[in-house]
């Protein structure tokens, strides 16, 4: 895999610089639909899971989530933009934050383990980045994020069976990122498709 993936965070990056630390940086379209991720996710958190990784965490919407439903978990967030990590580490100085680039800097952070490792929205966009780049970029990084948890890692995807597709936009085949797991990962996973027609939340345990 080479370096193209960076084209994706250069993208947040920029946006960031655009809009400031809101939403409209992260490129969703509302908070109600990103609420209906996080209620998903959250169903597959449970009382035994002590610790949350949150890779490509933003400003951490995801937390005040956890915090609305007062779901306790140890809430850690990860991501590669600076001056978020700053930013949340100011707005919320009783979590943890990390700064890296986790397909290059991982062996240094290995202990960083947690029960749950959580990301949202981090394989769907592929800019100018081929299907096939994307698709060994995502089956990389899902290795590593397992590597980081514990219990389980919880992903979506934007799902390719749809009848219009942005080409900015990147859409997985179930089919083929099951194999994936099956043969690379775990044969223990969850799949859910009933939150959002156009995407799948998947949940894979140890």
């Amino acid at each position: 895999m080479n370096n193209e993936y960076k084209k994706i965070i250069n993208h947040y990056n920029n946006s960031f610089k655009k809009h400031g630390f809101n939403m409209k940086a992260l490129n969703w379209r509302s908070l109600k639909d990103n609420n209906a991720r996080f209620k998903t996710a959250t169903e597959h958190i449970n009382s035994n899971d002590k610790s949350i990784l949150d890779f490509g965490c933003g400003t951490s919407l995801f937390f005040n989530f956890l915090k609305k439903k007062k779901i306790k978990i140890k809430y850690n967030g990860l991501d590669t933009n600076r001056e978020v990590v700053e930013y949340c580490k100011k707005k919320f100085p009783k979590n943890k934050y990390y700064c890296f680039d986790i397909m290059n800097e991982s062996k240094k952070y290995k202990n960083l383990k947690n029960d749950v490792v959580f990301a949202n929205g981090i394989f769907t966009q592929k800019l100018t980045i081929s299907n096939n780049n994307m698709y060994l970029f995502t089956f990389s990084l899902i290795k590593k994020l397992f590597k980081f948890s514990k219990k389980k890692i919880i992903f979506n995807i934007l799902i390719d069976d749809v009848e219009w597709k942005n080409p900015k936009n990147f859409y997985v085949s179930i089919n083929k990122i099951l194999k994936f797991i099956k043969n690379e990962i775990s044969d223990k996973i969850v799949l859910r498709l009933d939150y959002n027609k156009f995407e799948c939340m998947i949940v894979v345990y140890k």
